[in-house]
């Protein structure tokens, strides 16, 4: 039977840059991704859809469960910088902080780091 979880769970929000973004709509009008492979729907506005992303990281942001932002314009380092999240947050046996590196804080932090 498997040990019931007693620890700290952490919520994940990556946050695209405006170019990136507008790459991405640019990807979709021409055809290279589906439409509902892209969050942003014709029938949203942009300021509509930040709205709701802020209502979401902010209302249920909590000391038990917190919303995690890691910026993905560079992938290689949000990706990095979310797994530094994740293990420097999990007691195991093996743990090693230098090993780890230290988690960069303009790339991954709180609800802080949101640009909306």
């Amino acid at each position: 039977m498997a040990k019931p979880f007693d620890g700290d769970i952490s919520r994940f929000y990556a946050e695209r840059a405006p170019q990136e973004v507008h790459n991405a709509i640019e990807s979709a009008n021409k055809g290279q991704i589906l439409n509902s492979d892209f969050p942003y729907d014709k029938r949203w506005k942009r300021a509509d859809y930040e709205a709701a992303i802020k209502e979401t990281l902010t209302r249920i942001n909590s000391d038990h469960s917190p919303w995690k932002v890691v910026k993905s314009d560079d992938k290689r380092r949000a990706r990095v910088n979310a797994i530094r999240t994740v293990l420097s947050n999990l007691d195991y046996s093996c743990k090693d902080p230098e090993a780890l590196g230290e988690i960069d804080s303009k790339v991954a932090g709180g609800i802080v780091l949101w640009n909306g």
